[in-house]
């Protein structure tokens, strides 16, 4: 399957595309590296659409964004692993069904919404449209979400509220966490 194929497949047929990408091992090193490459879109497509607000961004010396780009790829990788780590773990305690490599793979090309949402949001930005770029960007995040769905449910063969719960999972325990330590905290400083 080549990059055409897998970009057709994402955008017409993901849940098949995902099936050939996790069963295809080999393709590690490419999904990792397009996922980098829509980051990299993205992040120069945010700083364009900042340009275009008045934000001096791209007036900082070469050096200085190349640091700040690099970071912000090896933060988006880190957040990568540690999402696709957490969403396996729960999987394997909950539903006893563990593919890590697998949810990588199809997780990175499960991103390829983000360039074309970013490049039309930034040509809305350009001719004066930026409400409509706006409803781009929320699109393109819930068609991520969608595909994210879609490649959980697909390869670990769940049921489609299953891979939701999972996905979803970190965002809940977050929240929980914070209301936790809010009350406890209102709590204990009301005893002293």
């Amino acid at each position: 399957m080549g990059i055409n194929d897998i970009i057709y497949g994402i955008i017409f047929t993901p849940k098949e595309t995902f099936a050939g990408l996790c069963s295809d091992r080999k393709k590690t090193g490419w999904a990792i590296a397009f996922f980098l490459i829509i980051m990299l879109v993205q992040s120069i497509t945010g700083h364009a659409l900042a340009a275009q607000n008045g934000a001096l961004l791209f007036a900082w010396p070469k050096i200085i964004l190349g640091f700040y780009w690099s970071g912000k790829l090896i933060a988006c990788l880190l957040t990568l692993f540690l999402m696709i780590g957490f969403i396996s773990l729960l999987a394997d305690l909950f539903y006893r069904k563990k593919d890590t490599v697998g949810l990588l793979i199809t997780f990175c090309f499960a991103a390829l919404p983000g360039a074309l949402g970013a490049g039309l949001q930034l040509a809305m930005a350009f001719i004066g449209l930026n409400r409509l770029g706006v409803c781009f960007a929320i699109f393109t995040f819930l068609w991520i979400l969608a595909l994210q769905v879609i490649s959980i449910k697909t390869v670990l063969e769940i049921k489609t509220e299953q891979a939701l719960a999972l996905l979803l999972s970190p965002v809940i325990i977050v929240v929980l966490s914070v209301i936790i330590v809010v009350m406890s905290g209102t709590f204990l400083g009301s005893l002293f």
